[in-house]
């Protein structure tokens, strides 16, 4: 009878073991890209206008003629910054998803880029994210698919828990629940 308890830690001690071994190349250390020459760098909505920073600066650097910014559904947010200042310049596309999701992101990107006979984006979001937004953008878009990831800024690191267990159950849900664009 004592051995069942042991057990349970057993197990659930290589649960936790394999989880944290799986969450470094999931989400802390991505597959990413350089992001080359493509038709448009896109930016995901969300963190503290990183994505949107990078986003402008590879669209400067003639990496894409022009930049798409999502305000993850609240067109007020902080994360449409850029789409209020209209920086001169640059040639700027907002949008606002529906459903306001990365899922509803994706798709977003995803009927832009057929419209304006775009092959090739740059994805640009944060390191955690990389993963859940590159797979869903995949099945919207056709084209290639460039992946670029922004650390979080030094005093948001402390938020990486609850958010890599976000990234957790919304990868899960994506590759079990959701599995088209």
């Amino acid at each position: 009878m004592r051995r069942r308890p042991l057990r349970v830690l057993l197990a659930l001690g290589v649960v936790v073991v394999v989880a944290v071994g799986l969450t470094y190349p999931l989400f802390v250390f991505p597959p990413t890209d350089g992001p080359g020459r493509a038709d448009a760098v896109v930016v995901f909505a969300g963190a503290d206008g990183e994505r949107q920073r990078e986003g402008e600066r590879l669209v400067r650097r003639g990496v894409a003629p022009v930049l798409v910014i999502s305000d993850g559904g609240v067109p007020d947010s902080g994360n449409a910054e850029l789409c209020r200042e209209r920086p001169a310049g640059l040639r700027l596309h907002c949008l606002t998803p529906d459903p306001a999701s990365t899922r509803g992101e994706a798709r977003a990107f995803a009927t832009l880029a057929e419209r304006e006979g775009w092959e090739t984006l740059v994805l640009v979001t944060s390191t955690y994210h990389v993963r859940r937004a590159g797979l869903l953008l995949d099945r919207c878009h056709g084209g290639r698919l460039r992946r670029v990831a922004t650390p979080l800024r030094n005093d948001y690191r402390w938020e990486i828990g609850p958010q890599l267990a976000g990234e957790w159950l919304a990868v899960g849900a994506a590759v079990i629940l959701q599995r088209s664009c």
